[in-house]
């Protein structure tokens, strides 16, 4: 009786052990911030409000905002075009719009702001441009009592 209880006490941490190193989790976390995007250098951006001024119809521009640190992990370039194109299919359905053009990623510098943006204007011709930015978290659970 007495060899059984030491030896539980003893086995009783090992066995916690396996477990908690069992359940150990990775995650990785991919993301695209239009804020930080566009102001690239404040913390808090605080703008004057000003009414825009839109001749109709419009041109309009749709393109994904680049990963904050410069490498594109979140989505492959194709993966980015599926979508933009069926965000650009959306957009055509309504009389406003005269034309859509989706913009390559590469186009688009980190930390480009609205200088980067005054120069994808310029050579597509553009009114607006919609910018898309995602925020995507991937948990990966890795051990022994993950396969359990």
């Amino acid at each position: 009786m007495k060899m059984s209880r030491t030896f539980m006490i003893i086995l009783l941490p090992i066995v916690s052990l396996f477990m908690i190193s069992g359940c150990a989790t990775r995650s990785t976390h991919h993301s695209s911030s239009v804020v930080k995007y566009l102001y690239p250098d404040k913390n808090e951006p605080v703008e004057t409000s000003q009414i825009p001024t839109l001749s109709l119809p419009l041109k309009v521009g749709v393109a994904f905002v680049p990963e904050t640190a410069g490498r594109n992990y979140g989505f492959t370039e194709k993966e980015k075009n599926q979508l933009l194109r069926e965000i650009s299919g959306h957009f055509k359905k309504y009389k406003f719009v005269k034309s859509i053009e989706i913009l390559p990623s590469a186009y688009l510098t980190p930390s480009g702001s609205f200088a980067n943006l005054d120069q994808i204007r310029t050579m597509y011709g553009i009114d607006v441009i919609a910018l898309v930015s995602y925020d995507q978290t991937q948990f990966t659970d890795e051990g022994l009592a993950s396969i359990s």
